[in-house]
């Protein structure tokens, strides 16, 4: 099988780490697999040693949306004949609008990673997106998959589709690569928020945590591993409150294993996570994990495998790390259960056969992706074909 996978970038991010792996795993396994992009990015060398081609639809700095839509599409479209993909899975949102524009002939998978906040607004601009969105969808062929049920339910109100015609297909992470480690919390306390900086994943609600934090750990650090807008703003409000020793800005990582392993808990202060990869991965590390009670981190953080607190308390997040740090067999317990959970629902060898799947009935014209109803448990490599068959 000869697969595309449409992104924006391949910039250190969720979705866009994914896709590195689906498409060389694909490529592993025996099938045929390419990467396009919107627009190319320096840390996609990592991606081209692993033997998988990408194919940039503008270099670095050329393309500016949404004024280079229409080039990028008319681009597409001529890879795509290049190509001659049997089937193309689309990561992104600005890249689905481009493959909507292109309108090539190709069974195409639209693979949701985040909530959009124009299926829940009622203004004329969210209107409009919402609009825009319906018809991507139906440009696209209706076939669409979310990263995790609670995305999914949000999706078929937005995009006006049944629910049950939407897949659920985990992201998942490579348990072979993220070792776990048994760790023994102290005092010395260091708080690790991954992710963006921008305003949806809550580093503002961090900080405040953060504050109250040191009032019963006064030698507590924080540190923030990702990039982003708000990193200035945030940077001179460290400044402001004393704290530039205890808070430490890592900028983007493309392996942040080894702040994870230094860490004594991970926080999630998100509004909202489609999947939220930062959190299985402190999962399956052994650290775990305190987070606000949304969509995306509540799915992941079941059955005493995290802590969840209602949404923008951040003083709550940090009496709640207070209790687990001095509860040693609690942390322990739940660094296990986590790491459990990640290896029987969120492995990334899950997550590929269940994309293998799918993509593979939508090149045999199968109608419908909401079949595939994916929870991370029940799919698995025999079911998905990938003993048999490497077409």
């Amino acid at each position: 099988m000869r697969m595309v996978f449409l992104v924006e970038s391949l910039e250190v991010a969720g979705a866009e780490r994914v896709v590195q792996e689906l498409a060389r795993m694909a490529q592993g396994e025996g099938s045929e697999s390419y990467v396009v992009t919107l627009r190319e990015m320096p840390v996609c060398d990592g991606l081209m040693n692993r033997d998988v081609q990408e194919f940039p639809l503008f270099k670095p700095g050329k393309f500016s949306w949404p004024w280079s839509a229409l080039q990028a599409a008319r681009r597409l479209r001529r890879i795509i004949d290049r190509l001659q993909p049997d089937v193309m899975a689309i990561h992104t949102p600005k890249a689905a609008v481009v493959a909507a524009l292109a309108a090539v002939r190709v069974p195409a998978l639209w693979v949701l990673h985040g909530h959009d906040v124009c299926w829940d607004g009622a203004t004329a601009r969210h209107r409009l997106s919402r609009g825009l969105q319906r018809w991507v969808q139906s440009r696209l062929g209706g076939h669409v998959a979310a990263v995790s049920p609670s995305l999914a339910d949000h999706a078929a109100l937005g995009l006006g589709m049944p629910r049950e015609e939407i897949a659920v297909l985990p992201n998942g992470v490579n348990t072979e690569q993220v070792q776990f480690e048994e760790r023994r919390p102290t005092d010395d306390v260091v708080v690790c928020v991954l992710g963006r900086l921008i305003a949806e994943k809550g580093p503002g609600q961090a900080l405040e945590g953060f504050g109250a934090l040191k009032k019963q750990f006064p030698a507590a650090r924080l540190w923030f591993v990702g990039d982003g807008p708000m990193r200035n703003a945030l940077a001179a409000e460290v400044t402001a409150r004393g704290w530039n020793k205890a808070v430490t800005f890592w900028g983007m990582q493309q392996q942040p294993e080894t702040q994870l392993r230094q860490a004594t808990v991970l926080w999630m202060p998100s509004e909202s996570e489609g999947f939220g990869i930062a959190c299985a991965e402190a999962m399956a590390s052994g650290l775990p994990v305190l987070g606000f009670d949304v969509r995306g981190v509540r799915d992941l953080l079941q059955g005493g495998c995290g802590v969840l607190v209602p949404p923008k308390d951040a003083r709550e997040l940090a009496a709640q790390t207070v209790r687990l740090v001095r509860d040693g067999p609690r942390y322990q317990a739940m660094a296990r259960a986590a790491r459990a959970r990640v290896e029987g629902r969120y492995s990334f060898r899950r997550t590929y056969a269940g994309h293998y799947q799918l993509m593979r009935a939508l090149c045999r014209g199968e109608s419908g992706a909401g079949q595939y109803a994916f929870d991370g448990a029940e799919f698995s490599p025999q079911k998905a074909g990938l003993e048999k068959s490497r077409d």
